[in-house]
């Protein structure tokens, strides 16, 4: 919807606008961050306005997640046919870039922090599984094991395990810390699209192309 202008004097583009691409509340629930291709603009969700942009981004933005510490925003996305990117943003300093670097050999599709906030595991369309330590950004392992694009990923509650899904129809559990397998699902079912950890840790839960959630008790 077309809003007033905001006392800082952004405003919403009316269009036409391109598709948004990933969402996420900020730690106090105070703003909505949208993303699309190109650029990120914050919500202030009492006032119904726009309260910030952050232009600096080259290509796609594909998934934008907060450490749960709070202390990081994360960024990833990337540029058709060249490596992807991941972006650190500091929310208490009014989204100041922190770091950025290339990672993958193509864009990074999706991404998840570790409880402890100190890993953030990252995938997309290389079909790799990467581990980073998020104080240095330095990959400390990777998965290899899938045959086509993974969709996305999730930590478990405890940061032990890592689930992985996406196109080549399989969901890979494996080794929070080394990403070493440990456990292979194969459906007969269409690509997967989305996935989650139960609050306990014992399901994964998935969709995909198929038109179901379906609940796996590992």
């Amino acid at each position: 919807r077309v809003v007033e202008p905001y006392s800082r004097g952004l405003i919403g583009k009316i269009g036409p606008l391109p598709a948004v691409t990933a969402l996420a509340f900020s730690p106090e629930g105070k703003s909505l961050l949208v993303g699309f291709y190109g650029r990120v603009v914050v919500w202030d969700l009492a006032e119904s306005g726009i309260v910030q942009e952050l232009n600096d981004v080259a290509g796609s933005v594909n998934d934008l997640q907060f450490s749960p510490d709070g202390k990081l925003l994360s960024l990833v996305g990337g540029k058709p046919f060249s490596q992807g990117e991941i972006r650190f943003y500091d929310p208490r300093a009014q989204l100041r870039l922190v770091s950025s670097f290339a990672a993958h050999k193509e864009t990074i599709l999706a991404q998840s922090f570790s409880p402890d906030s100190q890993r953030l595991a990252t995938a997309g369309l290389d079909k790799v599984l990467e581990i980073r330590d998020v104080g240095t950004g330095r990959t400390i392992a990777e998965m290899k094991d899938h045959s086509d694009t993974v969709q996305c990923l999730a930590f478990s509650p405890k940061g032990d395990l890592l689930a992985t899904a996406g196109m080549d129809r399989t969901i890979k559990i494996s080794d929070g810390m080394t990403a070493k397998g440990k456990m292979t699902i194969n459906p007969e079912i269409k690509g997967f699209l989305a996935l989650a950890f139960s609050p306990d840790g014992k399901y994964v839960l998935t969709s995909g192309e198929s038109p179901e959630v379906r609940w796996w008790e590992l």
